[in-house]
């Protein structure tokens, strides 16, 4: 008997690649942008955690497109564990990918809705950790 496999989307793939490349390419952008904040953070030694805290907020810009990637996962993981099916019907794949189905399925939507919740409570905890150490630790008591 012969493995039931999900045929890979020649279109879907090409999608993932541009996506890709755009990502990487904001990326690029943004590592130049906190350069050039960093660099302006520590020009007046007085305003340096003021302007840290500017910088520690920009922190959230990166986090917004991960965030919504949580939302996707989780909601992948909800319909993986409804259908008992991986990867769910009508969601198309980037290659030739074995269909899992019954209890390891719902086990993976299980695990897919975990790492959800656990990426988007780390990109929303750790800017706040960094607001927080910057006040209470780098900055100089008074």
């Amino acid at each position: 008997m012969g493995i039931n496999r999900q045929p890979a989307d020649p279109k879907l793939r090409r999608a993932a690649l541009r996506y890709l490349l755009i990502a990487a390419v904001a990326g690029a952008f943004l590592i130049g942008l906190y350069r050039s904040l960093l660099a302006w953070s520590v020009t007046d030694a007085s305003l340096s955690v003021a302007r840290m805290a500017v910088i520690i907020g920009t922190l959230y810009i990166p986090a917004l497109p991960a965030l919504w990637m949580c939302r996707r996962l989780w909601s992948l993981g909800r319909a993986v564990t409804a259908g008992r099916r991986f990867p769910p019907a009508g969601v198309g794949v980037i290659r030739a990918t074995p269909v899992v189905t019954g209890r390891g399925a719902a086990l993976r939507g299980v695990m897919l809705r975990a790492v959800a919740l656990t990426a988007a409570i780390t990109f929303v905890v750790t800017p706040l950790v960094l607001w927080w150490l910057l006040y209470h630790v780098a900055a100089p008591q008074q």
